[in-house]
């Protein structure tokens, strides 16, 4: 699939690779259903969930309403019954204001507890990858699956 971090610039980037997340959710046995539209570079600049690529993301809830950060597709579609769970990236809320607008769940991970491998940040030195569900149960679920060490990324090494 293309990586396109919402930006037209990028729409014929091709990944060479699964981001490891990615894999990790696919090495057991997830389905992965597609990308989803995302701010464009995960920056907002005041507009909540719209990129170049995509257009503007809809609130499912209120369309009037944007669904709110970096990671607005991911709560979209998740909160639109669309699937049980997606993948997001938060440097200072993109997990977390997307799930609080659209009734799901999102936690930031504690940096380092996932790998960043494959995904396109706004800053290394701040973003985390992270998982937008229904529940806490299905959050649980999901972290159990993607938390760990990757080679890829240093900033995970110490990760248990």
């Amino acid at each position: 699939m293309n990586t396109t971090a919402g930006s037209k610039v990028l729409e014929t980037n091709k990944a060479r690779s699964n981001a490891t997340v990615v894999q990790k959710l696919i090495d057991q046995s997830a389905i992965v259903l597609a990308k989803t539209s995302m701010s464009e570079l995960a920056a907002s600049y005041g507009w909540l969930g719209y990129s170049s690529y995509g257009g503007q993301t809809k609130n499912p809830y209120n369309l009037k309403r944007d669904p709110s950060g970096s990671s607005s597709g991911t709560a979209a579609a998740v909160a639109a019954g669309f699937a049980p769970f997606g993948l997001g990236s938060d440097t200072s809320g993109s997990v977390r204001g997307p799930a609080s607008v659209t009734g799901t769940v999102g936690m930031r991970v504690t940096y380092g507890q996932t790998s960043r491998s494959g995904v396109i940040p706004l800053s290394n030195s701040f973003d985390v990858t992270g998982a937008i569900t229904n529940t806490v149960d299905d959050q649980a679920l999901v972290l159990d699956a993607i938390v760990g060490p990757d080679e890829g990324d240093v900033a995970t090494l110490q990760a248990t």
